[in-house]
């Protein structure tokens, strides 16, 4: 800016160049009484209205818990490892059935396990199942507690099993204690009586024990099942071949075939568990055995003579039953036991015809 100096009391006048900028500062104006701030306030009542009728909207929506998660705002189903316990549990009934044709002390297992109290749980940091398949002690009677760890596939993880793996795994499985259902086969009856089939070798061990229990469960079950003894010749047999001659050895087969018939077997099974220590017994004293039991001589004698036929087809029997070790009980054609579960196993068939 420049001031020019003129004479007299004219003062000091002010002239703005041409090229300088000129900043013009204006007074609001007012339209209907509102100024700018009052807009502003408005502006912002408006935004917090419009908020709060969100945020009621937003709270009115129920939350939920989903227990596995959620996917594009979706609850995700349960993972599929926690359907398949029922599958694992399966597998195990399956392993535990199979250790029946071990030759060790678990061939008893399947029947003294505890099948309605398995459970199943599955550790996915190793993909593993954790399977508690307990069983009772047949010599304490106290309940105890076994594992099976399967691999994510059911199969027997091996590596981590403290135990002996059974022999082989069939489709038989355990079905209620002392019981395992035998794979494709079905029920010979849905009618009482049932059939229960005693499959022996004599020279097994406590054959005359399971024939004992047959004849007990006979009297106590009565008409409502029908008791056949199938009579066949297993390692234990064969091993008294080279010492007593296979005729002398299977001669007590005959006989216990014959009087399993007649009204007087209790009473033979009862005097031969008194000769028969684990051998051959000779024919002469098998013969004062049946005298002394009230079954007549002559049938004795003739059924005997006649006795190769039957004794093959109950051979086929034990065949088509996969039997190889014995004795074993086979109930309605359906079910196999032993001789310390009969009882139990004859109720269990008696109830599913």
């Amino acid at each position: 800016m420049e001031k020019k100096k003129k004479d007299g009391n004219e003062g000091i006048k002010i002239v703005a160049k041409k090229s300088a900028p000129v900043f013009i500062v204006k007074q609001a104006t007012k339209t209907g009484g509102l100024d700018y701030l009052h807009i502003a306030l408005i502006l912002l009542v408006v935004i917090l209205v419009g908020l709060s009728l969100s945020l009621s909207r937003f709270s009115a929506i129920k939350t939920v818990n989903c227990e596995y998660g959620m996917v594009n705002g979706t609850c995700t189903t349960a993972p599929q490892y926690l359907s398949d316990s029922g599958n694992a549990i399966m597998a195990a009934k399956r392993i535990i059935a199979g250790y029946s044709a071990s030759n060790t002390s678990f061939a008893l297992l399947p029947y003294y396990t505890i099948p309605s109290e398995y459970n199943a749980t599955y550790i996915q940091n190793i993909e593993k199942w954790l399977v508690y398949t307990p069983y009772n002690d047949p010599y304490t009677n106290q309940t105890v507690s076994m594992f099976l760890i399967l691999n994510k596939n059911f199969t027997l993880n091996e590596s981590l099993t403290q135990t002996i793996p059974p022999p082989y795994i069939t489709e038989n499985y355990v079905v209620a204690n002392g019981t395992v259902k035998i794979a494709g086969h079905v029920l010979s009856t849905t009618s009482k009586p049932i059939p229960v089939n005693l499959v022996i070798d004599p020279y097994s061990k406590d054959s005359i024990s399971a024939i004992k229990a047959m004849i007990n469960a006979s009297q106590l079950y009565g008409n409502s099942i029908t008791p056949e003894y199938d009579f066949i010749f297993t390692g234990a047999a064969q091993s008294k071949y080279a010492s007593f001659g296979t005729v002398e050895t299977q001669a007590i087969a005959a006989y216990l075939f014959c009087a399993s018939n007649q009204t007087g077997f209790p009473v033979f099974v009862n005097d031969l568990s008194v000769a028969f220590s684990g051998n051959p017994v000779q024919v002469s004293s098998l013969d004062t055995i049946t005298n002394q039991s009230g079954i007549n001589y002559t049938y004795m004698k003739n059924c005997v003579l006649n006795s190769a036929k039957p004794l093959y087809y109950q051979s086929l029997f034990a065949q088509f039953y996969n039997i190889t070790s014995t004795p074993e009980f086979i109930i309605n054609g359906d079910y196999e036991t032993v001789s310390t579960k009969l009882d139990g196993t004859i109720k269990y068939a008696l109830s599913s015809g």
